[in-house]
């Protein structure tokens, strides 16, 4: 079973359940908006992981071209902290709102956490091991941060697009399904 199925298989008990559109009011309109922001929050951190991952590629690029100048990969090192930051700071507002969060939210909240917390690692050791080096953008384990950095930032982003389209097309379902059944 691949990821998408997996991930559709989980939210559709919740819509039969009564969790789509038109079946949400009875459960009132905190829980629906609690669960409109932590989407727009989870799309949100996905676009930070985009431009993270567009951070490390960049440092990448100048790490195998050679470009050596260490303010360059310290604004990059930066850019990439404050994305980390940026998507630390949405986590945390998602974790305030989880109690009237879709289950799929809930288990992206949590996968995503753990790749930020990763990711916030890795930027640290760098940084570290960049202040701590003469030739730190030489060496194989600063070359391993930043391939770790691009590598994770890049499944955040691939992972919330897998729910956020999972979660459509589920919706998509949910509603055809009450629709079908006479459910309003």
């Amino acid at each position: 079973m691949n990821t998408l199925t997996t991930i559709v298989m989980m939210i559709l008990p919740a819509l039969l359940m009564g969790a789509t559109p038109s079946m949400r009011g009875h459960r009132g309109p905190v829980y629906s908006a609690n669960v409109k922001e932590a989407s727009t929050i989870l799309n949100d951190i996905r676009q930070d992981a985009l431009d993270v991952n567009s951070h490390a590629a960049s440092l990448q690029l100048y790490t195998a071209e050679g470009q050596a100048d260490w303010n360059l990969h310290a604004g990059k090192l930066t850019d990439i902290r404050l994305g980390i930051d940026d998507i630390g700071i949405k986590l945390i507002r998602l974790e305030a709102i989880l109690g009237a969060a879709m289950p799929w939210q809930r288990q992206a909240y949590q996968r995503a956490l753990s790749l930020a917390r990763v990711m916030a690692a890795n930027t640290s050791s760098a940084t570290s091991f960049a202040s701590a080096a003469q030739d730190y953008r030489y060496s194989e384990e600063y070359k391993a941060y930043e391939t770790n950095l691009r590598d994770e930032s890049r499944q955040l982003g691939d992972l919330l697009h897998e729910y956020e389209t999972a979660a459509a097309a589920t919706e998509k379902t949910g509603t055809q399904l009450a629709k079908a059944l006479g459910v309003r």
